[in-house]
């Protein structure tokens, strides 16, 4: 894998050493290569700097040593789809500028894929969202958040569920009788803890 995105020319000890750091695993490899190729485009002379214990460790430090080589436009709009997890293309043209998520797609962060008939918008592996989750601030999830449920309004074949999801998290639960009609959805798939979570926000809702 190394060979075939660096070329024949990679020294064995090279090798040798994304061996000692990956131990195989191949999402390591690739983020492993990918910033050092991006680093060495910046005109950085250091290598690739890992702390921590362990290779999940390792490899969450490598990726947030990625993402922090961001421009921040193109981080912000990262963050938004790292937060909705799936969000609609539509809702995504909606918020995103094009540009930002046309380069996230061309470094493989994001992916469009089918969702039940629905194009979406999604990182491309679950780390990288973890990843931004854990550095964002309480404020910047919700703000987040709001802007989604804005983004979707209006929206046919999109999950209610996860729009409700959404404002629950985002501190404005809206309408508290869509809430307990949505609560009742939530129970017919049987998600009792949304629909425990939605009916307790529709209870506490101002009316």
């Amino acid at each position: 894998l190394v060979v075939a995105v660096l070329g024949a020319g990679v020294p064995a000890s090279l090798l040798d050493r994304i061996w000692q750091l990956s131990r195989g695993n191949v999402l390591f490899v690739r983020e492993l290569v990918t910033t050092a190729l991006e680093r060495r485009a910046r005109g950085a002379d250091r290598p690739v700097a890992l702390t921590g214990e362990g290779s999940q460790a390792r490899l969450r430090d490598l990726v947030d040593e990625r993402l922090r080589l961001l421009e921040p436009s193109r981080r912000a709009a990262l963050e938004v789809v790292a937060v909705g997890e799936q969000v609609p293309l539509a809702a995504a043209e909606r918020l995103l500028a094009a540009d930002d998520v046309e380069d996230l797609e061309a470094r493989a962060l994001v992916e469009v894929v089918d969702s039940g008939g629905v194009e979406v918008l999604q990182v491309v592996h679950p780390l990288y969202g973890e990843v931004l989750a854990a550095g964002l601030s309480r404020l910047r999830r919700r703000a987040v958040l709001h802007d989604l449920v804005g983004a979707v309004a209006g929206l046919d074949r999109f999950d209610r569920l996860r729009t409700a999801t959404w404002q629950l998290e985002s501190g404005r639960p809206g309408d508290p009788d869509l809430l307990l009609v949505l609560a009742g959805e939530a129970l017919g798939r049987l998600d009792h803890a949304l629909a425990e979570r939605l009916a307790r926000a529709a209870g506490g809702a101002d009316r």
